[in-house]
Order: structure tokens, then sequence, then C-alpha cells
């Protein structure tokens, strides 16, 4: 048999059921639903459920690729100015390639990825045309 918890409460069904027949079940009620009717096979095209999902409702959350993640709790930001402002972030969660963060970002802040050898803040940056990404830079 296999178990699922619901509401803190364990539940036992036949394996091979599907999770909405074992989640009717152990609800005792007709669950609403979009797509799912007993005679038919789970062709898997519907890809729509009514759910309800509880927990914290994060506000001033921004998504940031990890390779922008400096000193694991800075981010460097190109001002409109062409300067560069180093703001301090914190990391809610994170995988491999990109982590949420709260702190002072702002909509259109442009995230510098890009390697900086020594950064100040207030330092002027250039930006590199698209024909020019991925060649690096040579001195004279």
């Amino acid at each position: 048999m296999a178990k699922i918890t619901i509401d803190g409460i364990e539940h036992e069904f036949e394996e091979g059921k599907n999770l909405f027949e074992a989640c009717a079940e152990a609800n005792g009620e007709k669950l609403p639903h979009f797509c799912y009717h007993p005679g038919l096979s789970i062709a898997g095209v519907c890809r729509m459920c009514q759910v309800e999902i509880e927990g914290v409702t994060l506000d001033d959350v921004s998504e940031v690729p990890r390779a922008a993640l400096r000193e694991n709790d800075r981010v460097f930001v190109l001002t409109g100015d062409s300067t560069l402002a180093i703001k301090d972030v914190e990391v809610l969660w994170g995988d491999a390639d990109h982590v949420l963060v709260t702190g002072p970002l702002d909509d259109g802040d442009q995230v510098v990825v890009s390697p900086l050898a020594t950064p100040v803040d207030g330092m002027k940056l250039k930006t590199l045309a698209p024909e020019e990404e991925g060649k690096e830079a040579r001195r004279p």
C-alpha cells in the first residue's frame, strides 16, 4: 500500500492509483477538477490543476543569476550614470543557476555578471555592444 498525508492525516491507497483518485478517496468527497474523468486515460495533456498553497508571501524579491552574487550577499548593479553600485542583499533561496534575493534592487536594475578585478562602489563602467560580448579585453 502507498501512503499520502493530507492535512496532517496519513491515508493508505492501492499501488498504481493516480494521485487525483487517492486524494479524492482520502477526502471522502468530490474534488474540484478541470479535465479528470475515471473513464478516460490520463494523457497528461491538461496541465491544469486547482490548488491552494499555504505559506508566506514574499514581497520585494528578485531573481538574479547565481553568477551575479558576489561574496555570498552582494550584487553589482550598473546605475543610470554608468557607475557601479554595490548592493547588499539577503539570499532567500537558490539553485545551481539562480538565486532569489531581497534587498535594494529595483525593477530595471542592470545586474553585472562580468568579473571585475577590483570593484569599488561608484567606479565608472562601460557596457559592451552586443557584437563585442564574449571578446576579451585587450590592452594596447
